[in-house]
């Protein structure tokens, strides 16, 4: 990782652009760390790197792992699963949903 004072980034910032292509540069102000220039290559998801950045994404990623931590009660889960309520991203309707959560009842007694 390269470190750089602030004065020569912004002198040369192009060549810092290409710079961080290789390695990240840590951008100093004052002797200390103020930034890292790093690259966005191409299959990289912007928008996954801005929300890397952001406190309020954070939180509301700690509060779901919070909840996801609490879990669902038994009892709960297969009452959610035989009415075809949404549960991991798919919808379980009919004969098929209650089948399912049948077995699964058996397989978990």
């Amino acid at each position: 990782m390269k470190i750089s004072p602030l004065a020569d980034v912004k002198t040369h910032f192009s060549r810092f652009l290409d710079e961080c292509q290789e390695e990240p540069i840590v951008v100093t102000r004052n002797g200390r760390p103020a930034a890292v220039l790093v690259p966005v290559r191409e299959g990289d998801d912007l928008e996954t790197l801005v929300l890397s950045h952001s406190p309020r994404f954070r939180d509301l990623l700690e509060a779901a792992d919070r909840r996801a931590l609490q879990g669902v009660p038994y009892e709960i889960f297969w009452a959610r699963l035989s009415n075809g309520s949404r549960l991991g991203g798919r919808r379980l309707r009919g004969k098929k949903a209650s089948g399912q959560a049948e077995a699964g009842k058996r397989r978990l007694r």
